[in-house]
């Protein structure tokens, strides 16, 4: 199982409801949904954490 499901299941959300058919594929969009915003979350992090911690090229290029 997918861990933005089980993530879902450990807190005690039914999945089952959480689903759309689109061009004959059932889609849980529960679980797109957390995917989706743990990716945006980092992203957020990632970026934050570059700019309070800037890498300094320049040592790298004078050794």
């Amino acid at each position: 199982m997918a861990p933005p499901i089980q993530m879902i299941q450990d807190i005690d959300i039914d999945i089952h409801s959480m689903v759309y058919t689109y061009s004959d594929q059932v889609v849980n969009w529960g679980g797109s949904t957390i995917h989706i915003l743990f990716s945006i979350i980092w992203a957020i992090i990632y970026c934050m954490a570059a700019e309070i911690f800037p890498l300094d090229y320049t040592i790298i290029l004078i050794d």
